[in-house]
Parts: structure tokens; C-alpha cells; sequence
């Protein structure tokens, strides 16, 4: 066993991978430590209370969650540009169709 340091990245698995994040992030607290891999980043995104038992389940949520998010964020930069989501994908097949006469 070695210390180890503040924002040194740790890859051993601590806690059980197939538990919901509640439980895992419980069980490291007894290391002294909260995780912030990816994995829990993401599936903290899903409320507790909507998110699935099973890990497929919790999965498919926080994806949902993430490309909603993402979705969003799109549509924000597009209108502030003076577009929409919609008019990004139909330009080329406009383009397309214009050409093809």
C-alpha cells in the first residue's frame, strides 16, 4: 500500500462496478475519497429516483440526459447564429435537390 496524492489518478476499482452510483460513491466515502471518473460524472447527471436499478438501464438514462443536454446546447449556439437544428441537416439535401435540376 502506498499514499496516494492529491489529483493522482487511481485505477484500481474500490467499489463494486455493478452497485448504482449512490452505492458506490457510499462506499468509497470509507476511503476518504469521491469519485469523478466519467462513469460517475455521467450518471450523476440521471436523478437518483429516475434512474434504473441495472446498470444497462442507468446507462441508456444518463445517454438520454447527456444527448438532451447536448441537443440543447446545439439549438442555443444555432438560434444565436440565426439557424435552427432542423435547417443544418436540410441544407445539404437542399443543396442537393438544386443541383440535380
Amino acid at each position: 500500500a502506498r499514499h496516494v496524492r492529491a489529483g493522482e489518478e487511481v485505477t484500481t476499482a474500490y467499489a463494486p462496478a455493478h452497485a448504482p452510483l449512490e452505492e458506490r460513491q457510499a462506499y468509497l466515502q470509507g476511503y476518504g475519497f469521491k469519485c469523478e471518473c466519467t462513469r460517475c460524472q455521467v450518471e450523476s447527471l440521471v436523478p437518483a429516483a429516475a434512474a434504473p436499478s441495472d446498470a444497462l438501464g442507468a446507462a441508456r438514462s444518463a445517454e438520454r440526459v447527456v444527448v438532451s443536454q447536448v441537443q440543447e446546447a446545439l439549438r442555443s449556439k444555432l438560434a444565436a447564429l440565426g439557424t435552427c437544428l432542423q435547417g443544418l441537416f436540410l441544407a445539404p439535401a437542399f443543396n442537393y435537390l438544386m443541383q440535380s435540376r
